[in-house]
């Protein structure tokens, strides 16, 4: 049998013998197997009407001379550890701060702690060296002008915290800034906007009765555009309102043309429901005629020229197709439909 099971078993046989005979004058307690040093509290009851004595032949247990008296330790007296500081008094210049430790165990000789005592420890503390204090505010400044030239607007205006300075952290109470509307009753200028330009119109010879159609002659054409929604004193539109350039025209020709490689897949169609499917295409392309790109306009000026219009190209037929071959395929591992 273990040392501490023995004396747990000792402890209640002698409790069962001072229940049945108490010597006289002797003090019966509640007796407890552990005293917890940190909270003064009796755990784990082992037995009531225990004798003092018998309870604290083991000095880790601890006893209650009654149910609801404070619980003591067998071992001999001695002190806790010193609980923390407790915050200081006050938040700014000086306070103080306060700390205890408590006696646990029995009356030792003398010069031991007596049981339950308590004693206190106290120290000067010093958070802040001044205290915070509240600032005045200055008279409002004038409000600025409004913030806006035409329709409504905001006004602003300020303060200072200097009336007194606040000190030592402290502050001013309330909003150092202001605003209110403030209305102009102007209407606002509406600038002019270019809208976009329109098509490129024929490219031909004007001036002449040349047609130049299909073959190495330039001609000229013209795009314009106009300036919408000015009003009020608005700004007009910067720009000129023509623009003209000169100009091959291919238009219908007959033009040697090549297959593009194949597209990019296309998006999956329907795009939510049963056997989507997708699909890619070549195209035959023109070929244009290697023609001059520049030419000399008035004072010497170096021109570009542009193409002008939709030709018919002509590729070797691909699969039977001889503008466009499409190829279309199913799409895999389609998930069903979301609601």
């Amino acid at each position: 049998m273990a040392g501490g099971e023995e004396f747990r078993l000792l402890v209640v046989v002698s409790w069962w013998f001072g229940v049945l005979e108490a010597p006289a004058g002797a003090q019966n307690v509640f007796c407890y197997g552990a005293f917890d040093v940190t909270s003064g509290k009796c755990n784990d009851l082992l037995g009531e009407g225990v004798a003092q004595d018998d309870c604290c032949l083991n000095h880790q247990y601890g006893f209650q001379l009654d149910r609801n008296g404070p619980c003591q330790a067998c071992q001999a007296a001695h002190w806790s550890d010193w609980s923390p500081w407790s915050p200081c008094s006050v938040s700014c210049r000086e306070g103080v701060q306060r700390r205890n430790r408590t006696c646990h165990g029995r009356n030792g000789p003398a010069g031991f702690c007596q049981a339950s005592a308590r004693q206190w420890e106290m120290k000067a503390c010093s958070p802040m060296a001044c205290c915070p204090r509240v600032g005045g505010w200055s008279a409002w400044a004038a409000w600025s002008p409004c913030s806006v030239t035409c329709l409504r607007g905001l006004q602003t205006r300020k303060r200072t915290c200097t009336n007194p300075a606040p000190d030592c952290g402290g502050s001013c109470l309330g909003d150092g800034a202001e605003q209110r509307s403030c209305d102009t009753n102007l209407i606002c200028p509406m600038d002019g906007r270019w809208r976009e330009w329109s098509e490129w119109s024929v490219c031909e010879r004007k001036a002449s009765n040349i047609r130049i159609a299909c073959d190495e002659l330039t001609g000229l054409q013209a795009r314009t555009r106009t300036c919408v929604g000015r009003a009020h004193e608005g700004k007009r539109c910067v720009g000129p309102t023509m623009d003209i350039r000169s100009c091959y025209n291919v238009q219908l020709c007959s033009l040697k043309g090549a297959w593009t490689e194949w597209s990019p897949w296309g998006l999956c169609n329907p795009p939510c429901g049963e056997k989507p499917m997708k699909s890619r295409k070549r195209e035959c392309k023109a070929i244009y005629p290697n023609y001059p790109m520049t030419v000399e306009g008035e004072n010497g000026k170096v021109l570009n020229v542009s193409f002008w219009g939709r030709p018919r190209p002509n590729c070797q037929p691909l699969d039977g197709q001889g503008l466009v071959v499409e190829e279309q395929a199913p799409c895999q591992n389609v998930p069903p439909c979301e609601d």
